[in-house]
């Protein structure tokens, strides 16, 4: 299921526990007219430490949520140039879930959000870099 929480502050961060680990989740805003930040996810573990937590409700609150079960495609992939293919050895990483991985290839690979909108998007732009995700 998807979920859309929100907030009124100009940047929102929240740190949640997962699995033992803290992880930051950062909210980022779609529309500056309106002076709210978004936050979208599919992972329940997150989901429910964000419903949990004693700033939901004061701080952000939840907005809606869809019965999705897969990420829907996006029209935006059309718009995305194709890179030359590089052969480059594979190299598998082990992530929790589609989240963990548009993290993954942000940060240790520089790969821009706006390119990882999708599932597709995540596992083509990981195939560029060589890299296969385990998730589980």
């Amino acid at each position: 299921m998807l979920k859309q929480y929100s907030s009124t502050a100009k940047r929102f961060t929240i740190h949640v526990k997962i699995d033992g680990v803290q992880k930051p989740i950062d909210f980022l805003s779609r529309d500056t007219a309106r002076k709210v930040v978004f936050f979208q996810t599919y992972d329940e573990d997150i989901q429910e430490q964000l419903e949990k937590s004693p700033d939901f409700g004061k701080y952000f609150q939840l907005d809606w949520e869809k019965d999705i079960e897969e990420e829907p495609k996006k029209d935006v992939e059309e718009d995305i140039e194709e890179e030359p293919k590089v052969e480059i050895p594979e190299r598998e990483i082990k992530v929790k879930n589609v989240q963990d991985a548009k993290e993954y290839l942000n940060k240790k690979e520089g790969v821009p959000f706006s390119k990882l909108v999708s599932k597709d998007m995540v596992e083509k732009q990981a195939a560029q870099k060589g890299l296969t995700f385990i998730y589980g």
